[in-house]
């Protein structure tokens, strides 16, 4: 008999990924392991995707997580190209392209966290979000998530210690 498991269910909880409540005190997240978090929800959530930007100055993952509802994460090359040319990327648009933007695109948010090496807060609450984000069923969520597009950088800090 075959069963089928609620999404959240293939997607670990933070807590049960690192071992702890996430804001315990006295316990943090390593970097490397946030990483690894992130990479396992974006592997099991049609609705999560991570880019490696490229390597911090020492040799860490740079990273920005994508995250919308999974509809529109299957079209995502779309809807970056309607905002390319809403931004005039490759000439400024029609009106018609002008009007198929503002009917068709998503409002794309961007969230940077952790910009100096002491506010460690912001990336140690990233895992929660996300698993969030890629798991609830709550209504308002999932409207959040059909009509935007959210960009979270976990850490700005290209210099991060995973030790």
């Amino acid at each position: 008999m075959l069963t089928c498991l609620p999404l959240s269910a293939a997607v670990p909880t933070p807590e049960e990924f690192f071992g702890f409540r996430m804001g315990t005190d006295k316990k943090l997240a390593r970097w490397d392991k946030i990483v690894e978090y992130l990479e396992k929800v974006a592997a099991t959530s049609g609705r999560v995707h991570v880019r490696n930007l490229g390597p911090s100055t020492m040799n860490n993952p740079f990273l920005a997580v994508e995250i919308s509802s999974e509809a529109n994460m299957k079209d995502l090359a779309k809807y970056k190209a309607l905002e390319q040319k809403l931004y005039f990327q490759g000439g400024a648009p029609t009106n018609a392209e002008r009007d198929e933007i503002f009917r068709n695109g998503k409002a794309v948010i961007v969230i940077t966290t952790t910009v100096h090496a002491t506010e460690i807060g912001a990336s140690q609450m990233v895992p929660e979000a996300v698993y969030k984000l890629a798991t609830s069923e709550d209504p308002s969520v999932l409207k959040i998530l059909a009509n935007t597009i959210l960009v979270l950088v976990p850490s700005l800090i290209r210099e991060t210690l995973s030790t």
